[in-house]
């Protein structure tokens, strides 16, 4: 789930005195030497790489813009959070571990800190504010005040985006309360990724495709053979499930879609996975040691490539039920959702 901080972050953001850099640096610290090499990644991306060295680590480039990043290591691994960096030296401090989500093993790569970025102080409050927040109870008024006054404060920075992203989330605030929001961001300082998202989540511009045809495409499966959607629903129920091998939702869900495509296999419904990783071997190693039974494709281009952008696809998890005819009955349903639907199309006739 995805929490706003709140009571204590009235800290703001200030301009510093010192002579900007003309690059960024991050001089990471491993707690736990558990890995050789790590990997700098925006927006499922990969953009740097670096190998651990005495517990250290460096990466290093230069932005023209504040960035959104995460911090990965080789084979299956997700992060707790993403952080901004700009063109500065940045201090941080990370943790990987083994974790478990459901029936999956991942190295898990949790951000403990970091130093020296314009909002470094606003984010680290924020995800320890998130860590804790069973401990407190805030009302929906204070909850929106308090990202009211960070949001006029860093309209022109795309903090401001990412948060009430993170916020649209849930529901702890309404359309009503998320769209005042949403008009007090500068919206041409903000990341487009973001952007597009939140406004997915605000407005969901792609429900306008519920009732309309779908449109096929063509795209590699794990094998290596195309797969043509027009062929592959032919007289059939079709989920079509949008996700990557770095969405943490996406893959929590994955033992529900197993017991889905369990339950209703015997009848005309058929699952075809749309990963948008750009790594084809960190797609392909998960399906294999996960033992993922239905079909799956991959598009490298993420959301940028045709597939997502047909159905303004810009968050993951994301999923179409298109009918035998090919129309779109069904968009972005939670796995009870569908359920109910399924049994009403194969129980109730």
């Amino acid at each position: 789930m995805k929490y706003f901080l709140c009571a204590f972050i009235l800290i703001f953001l200030s301009c510093s005195t010192e002579k900007k850099s003309n690059e960024f640096v991050i001089f990471g610290k491993l707690i736990n030497n558990s890995t050789d090499s790590l990997f700098l990644y925006s927006a499922g991306q990969k953009i740097d790489s670096t190998k651990i060295k005495n517990d250290s680590f460096i990466f290093k480039g230069i932005l023209s813009e504040p960035m959104e990043v995460s911090i990965h290591t080789d084979g299956f691994s997700a992060s707790n959070r993403n952080f901004f960096i700009d063109n500065s030296k940045i201090e941080v401090e990370i943790l990987i571990e083994s974790k478990k989500i459901k029936n999956y093993t991942l190295k898990w790569v949790e951000i403990k800190s970091v130093k020296g970025t314009e909002t470094s102080i606003v984010e680290n409050q924020y995800y320890e504010f998130r860590k804790n927040m069973n401990n407190f109870s805030y009302s929906n008024s204070k909850l929106f005040d308090e990202l009211k006054k960070i949001i006029e404060k860093h309209s022109k920075h795309p903090i401001s985006a990412s948060l009430l992203h993170d916020i649209s989330n849930d529901t702890i605030l309404n359309k009503k309360q998320l769209v005042d929001l949403y008009n007090r961001i500068d919206l041409n300082f903000q990341n487009p990724i973001n952007l597009q998202a939140l406004n997915y989540n605000i407005f969901r511009k792609n429900e306008n495709f519920k009732n309309q045809m779908f449109v096929d495409f063509t795209l590699s499966s794990l094998e290596g053979d195309l797969i043509e959607t027009e062929l592959f629903r032919k007289n059939n129920y079709v989920l079509f499930d949008f996700w990557a091998t770095w969405c943490l939702p996406c893959i929590k869900e994955f033992p529900k879609i197993k017991k889905l495509e369990e339950n209703y296999k015997s009848n005309d419904f058929k699952i075809l996975g749309i990963s948008l990783d750009n790594n084809n071997d960190r797609w392909r190693e998960f399906i294999e040691k996960e033992n993922i039974l239905w079909e799956n494709v991959i598009d490298t281009t993420g959301f940028n490539g045709n597939t997502a952008t047909i159905y303004k696809i810009r968050a993951i998890p994301f999923n179409l039920l298109v009918d035998p005819e090919g129309k779109i009955i069904e968009i972005d349903l939670t796995i009870t959702e569908l359920t109910k639907k399924l049994d009403s199309i194969f129980i109730s006739n």
